[in-house]
């Protein structure tokens, strides 16, 4: 694929969208069960995790957005 997995998946840039958003929300639920899980051990431990998703969620979005300006 010449686009990337997220611009397949959000962007339903080609043919392969639907099987990228099933990935997508699969990778997502898993992420989501680890911090339930986490949180019914410890959470703090899921504090952190989540803040760590959402620090990195953010990076990616302005690597994203500073990437495909076109001056």
């Amino acid at each position: 694929m010449e686009d990337g997995f997220l611009s397949v998946a959000l962007d339903d840039a080609n043919q392969y969208g639907p099987h990228a958003m099933i990935m997508l929300l699969g990778l997502i639920s898993i992420m989501t069960g680890l911090a339930l899980g986490l949180a019914m051990i410890n959470p703090i431990i899921v504090a952190v995790v989540t803040a760590g998703i959402i620090c990195v969620a953010f990076v990616g979005v302005a690597l994203r957005t500073s990437t495909n300006r076109h001056d």
